[in-house]
């Protein structure tokens, strides 16, 4: 059952609100979190936190942005429904080919 176009166009558009203020906090953050890694990276630091500092930013700068929110137009999200059937239809003809 497909839900309503509406309400997924509103729940999408109050996940990016939420997701932008939190990013906003985040970027405020930013260059305090930086001095410290920068001081837990320094030589001196002890060598299990500097080690787990380094993994951190290494991580971090190679892990993806996260999952998508999706589409906030109703005819985006009627497009993605489409393109969904679609595959499921072509699945379901390979899948009828297999004896």
């Amino acid at each position: 059952m497909k839900a309503d176009t509406g309400f997924l166009v509103e729940l999408n558009r109050e996940r990016q609100e939420r997701k932008d203020v939190v990013r906003a906090r985040v970027r405020e953050l930013v260059p305090d979190a930086l001095n410290g890694l920068a001081h837990l990276l320094k030589p001196d630091a002890n060598p299990a936190v500097r080690l787990r500092a380094i993994i951190f930013v290494l991580q971090a700068y190679g892990v993806p942005a996260g999952e998508g929110i999706g589409p906030t137009d109703p005819e985006a999200i009627e497009a993605n429904w489409r393109h969904d059937e679609a595959r499921e239809r072509q699945a379901a003809f390979l899948d009828s080919l297999t004896p």
